[in-house]
């Protein structure tokens, strides 16, 4: 597991956007902040990971890039600005459920070969 003294501290600022703005426009407007990376960007609403002494960088890219667009959350942790705020949690992905063949029988349907039976 990296450590922070390695990978460097990095925080994770939520903005509210315009409702059409996307993913592609959040990332133009910070693209002068070496730093920044969009993590979600949609329903009006964008969390942007950077270091914590290009925030303010990263506040002014984002006004000037995306007019009326203003920070209200700033954390270290992804989790924890999540769940201050449950407007910010990207939809699940939906696992791929696999499917037991038709010509097999699930094992507790199996009977024990003859020899373990019990007999009567």
């Amino acid at each position: 597991m990296t450590v922070k003294s390695v990978r460097g501290r990095r925080r994770y600022t939520a903005f509210e956007v315009p409702q059409d703005a996307g993913r592609h426009d959040a990332e133009k407007a910070v693209s002068n902040v070496p730093s920044a990376k969009v993590i979600t960007c949609r329903d009006g609403f964008a969390v942007i990971r950077s270091l914590p002494s290009e925030r303010g960088i990263l506040e002014d890219g984002m006004a000037e890039g995306l007019p009326g667009s203003r920070t209200f959350d700033c954390s270290g942790t992804l989790r924890a600005l999540r769940t201050r705020h449950p407007q910010l949690n990207a939809p699940r992905k939906r696992r791929k459920r696999r499917r037991a063949s038709r010509t097999r029988l699930p094992k507790r349907f199996i009977l024990p070969p003859l020899s373990r039976r019990v007999r009567d």
